[in-house]
């Protein structure tokens, strides 16, 4: 009975939003990159524990980002943040983080994305 109330009281979760599209990210420099996204409204800043980068994009290949529409109907952007190894191996985090050493900055509205066609290319630079 109590499992009942605390059901009804709590409501039933609100389902994840269907993904709707993808976006792509193709590394074509000659170095492994590292990213980090996220979806905000506000500019990204990295934050302590950021530094857990567990995306790493190889040289040719293609990093994708799953989209649901719901987020970027309220004003949100996907931000990307890439870094090559090198700038996360002569560089402590703290002053990675302290400094905004990304390698490049990304941020796209869903109209910007589909301007885009959904895909950038990093070569680099």
């Amino acid at each position: 009975m109590l499992s009942i109330v605390c059901l009804f009281l709590q409501g039933c979760p609100e389902p994840e939003p269907p993904i709707v599209n993808r976006f792509d990210l193709t590394n074509s420099s000659n170095k492994d990159i590292y990213i980090y996204s996220r979806n905000s409204s506000d500019a990204v800043a990295l934050s302590p524990g950021t530094e857990q980068l567990s995306t790493t994009t190889k040289k040719g290949e293609k990093w994708s980002f799953p989209l649901t529409e719901r987020p970027f109907n309220e004003g949100v952007k996907l931000w990307i943040l890439v870094f090559k190894k090198s700038t996360l191996e002569n560089n402590t985090w703290q002053h990675i983080r302290d400094n905004n050493l990304y390698d490049k900055r990304y941020s796209f509205n869903l109209e910007e994305m589909k301007a885009v066609n959904y895909q950038i290319t990093y070569d680099g630079n």
